[in-house]
């Protein structure tokens, strides 16, 4: 009896090791998994993004494309949209899809299962160089396919510019049903005077919250500074000035965003780290005269 038991406590400990190392192995496999997917969406590509104007101009030439095949779609029924070329940002293809789905003028057919896999992957998509490659891609079990090319979207301040063209295609002839062009341009109307203003009005702004951040800090806190210049140590009135100095860089950094792409950036944050060097030493010394 002993060795039965013995042999079943030995299967017992087998099946505990077995199990224990299955659950290891489904637990490492879950955090490769999970760091791997962290990995690609921290560091993995990204599409292009776009804006709100450039959005609404690509949604309204695709309503008035639309109107255009309606009125010469003929006898069909169903059509696969081809991801438009030279669209990174799928910004005009999706305003294509969308209006399609929202008029029902033409049936839809659903994206294949790679392109649905590089949307979730943030990869750009793929798209075909010219109208005959999109009847080839289109395959069976659609009457058409509209295919398009993107030849200028962009956006300057308040205007914004698309051009462009589409194609209804018959399949597997590729014959033309019907095409046209999207052309849209909102950049030439927008006066150069406005946005240079505008600017300059920033510019303003920014230099003004400097200014302000630099004055009022240790005016504010005057009752703090004269308690620590009462010490008469030279280590503390250099820590504190030291302290506030970098207070107001720290201030100014976040207050007007300055970036240091250019030299003349970073030579101007410099300047206002001198003047709040210069406008703390004057602040302490007037402090230390209240003292006496």
């Amino acid at each position: 009896m002993s060795l039965f038991r013995s042999h079943r406590e030995t299967d017992r400990a087998l099946s505990r090791h077995a199990s224990l190392i299955f659950g290891l192995r489904v637990c490492l496999i879950v955090l490769l998994s999970g760091i791997g997917c962290f990995l690609w969406w921290r560091l993995g590509p990204e599409k292009p993004q776009t804006d709100e104007q450039r959005k609404q101009m690509a949604h309204r030439m695709a309503e008035n494309a639309i109107v255009k095949i309606r009125s010469e779609r003929g006898q069909l029924q169903s059509v696969r949209l081809v991801h438009f070329a030279n669209d990174p940002t799928d910004c005009v293809t999706d305003a294509f899809r969308a209006v399609i789905d929202e008029t029902g003028v033409l049936t839809l057919a659903d994206r294949r299962f790679g392109e649905k896999v590089r949307s979730l992957l943030r990869m750009r998509e793929a798209s075909c160089a010219s109208a005959s490659a999109a009847v080839k891609y289109a395959g069976p079990g659609t009457d058409s396919v509209l295919w398009g090319k993107v030849e200028r979207f962009e956006s300057i301040g308040e205007g914004a510019a698309l051009k462009g063209k589409w194609m209804l295609l018959q399949v597997p002839f590729g014959t033309t049903i019907c095409e046209g062009e999207f052309v849209e341009n909102t950049i030439d109307a927008v006066p150069t005077s406005a946005s240079t203003e505008k600017s300059e009005i920033g510019k303003s702004t920014h230099r003004l919250i400097c200014l302000m951040t630099i004055l009022l800090l240790p005016i504010v806190t005057l009752p703090w500074i004269r308690r620590l210049v009462a010490k008469r140590s030279n280590t503390v009135n250099a820590l504190t000035l030291g302290g506030y100095t970098l207070v107001d860089l720290i201030l100014i950094f976040l207050l007007t965003n300055i970036t240091f792409a250019t030299t003349g950036c970073v030579l101007l944050f410099l300047f206002w780290g001198i003047l709040a060097f210069i406008y703390n030493a004057v602040v302490m010394n007037y402090a230390l005269r209240l003292t006496e």
